[in-house]
């Protein structure tokens, strides 16, 4: 009566989706009628469950913070690196010399264009040691009559280490489960509260048809739900790309 859905292949929104879509036929096609009982309040209250861990998360109040700081950090850690750059190219060796070797310890870390590239905690990390490294190099305070390095690095830190203790607040406040935790914990009851709703209905169908008049709505949910399968295992096939001369053509299905 179903055929065999893909359920570990669906990617995040598809797998809501199609679960909301077996949800709603249910629904739609009189669950009374379909003699669906506990099994549906089972499945509805798995949906309800993972919907709820997997709904995007509203836009935190420090989130404008974090964007701020992160803006701010980038923006005087481009300066310095400007600056240096500007100096390294001067005539005098006494200024040349030290803002090249300055330069050097920052590309020793990759570099800014690659620095802030990095994921927050990444670069969070990276600026918070370079920094350190820096201000213990004596060419900072030997460049101080041209620039303060000292006092544009030290600013530069505060605003890394404002950064770091805002977004580590803003997570632990966050608190929501990972998509690997929410997978472990919230999909394997909600597969399973699945197929026992596919077995509830296959079952009521085989009744209803020793009926004088069978109900058609079984029919109605059973092509809806194949329809919305065949729609998705499509998908997951078309996404395949086998490594040439594999030959392994075998599937994993959920059924």
């Amino acid at each position: 009566m179903f055929i065999s859905a893909f359920l570990q292949n669906y990617r995040l929104e598809e797998y809501i989706q199609f679960m909301d879509d077996v949800r709603q036929l249910c629904i739609n096609n009189d669950v009374a009628a379909l003699q669906l009982g506990k099994r549906f309040e089972d499945f509805s209250t798995q949906f309800t469950l993972l919907e709820a861990a997997y709904a995007k998360p509203k836009r935190h109040e420090l989130t404008v913070v974090i964007e701020e700081l992160d803006a701010q950090r980038d923006r005087l850690f481009s300066q310095i690196n400007f600056y240096l750059n500007a100096n390294s190219l001067e005539t005098d060796n006494e200024i040349s010399l030290p803002a090249s070797q300055l330069l050097q310890k920052i590309t020793d870390y990759g570099g800014v264009a690659e620095i802030n590239k990095l994921n927050y905690q990444a670069q969070t990390a990276a600026l918070r040691n370079l920094i350190d490294d820096l201000l213990k190099m004596p060419q900072v305070d030997q460049l101080s009559t041209v620039v303060n390095y000292r006092l544009k690095l030290e600013a530069l830190q505060s605003i890394n280490e404002e950064f770091r203790i805002t977004f580590v607040e803003r997570t632990q406040d966050r608190g929501t489960l990972s998509n690997e935790e929410a997978s472990a914990l919230l999909r394997a009851p909600m597969n399973e509260a699945y197929y026992k709703l596919l077995f509830r209905i296959q079952a009521s169908a085989e009744l209803n048809q020793e009926q004088e008049t069978p109900l058609p709505n079984f029919k109605l949910v059973a092509d809806g739900v194949n329809d919305a399968i065949k729609r998705l295992n499509s998908l997951v096939e078309s996404r395949k790309t086998p490594s040439a001369g594999s030959g392994d053509t075998s599937n994993t299905t959920g059924a």
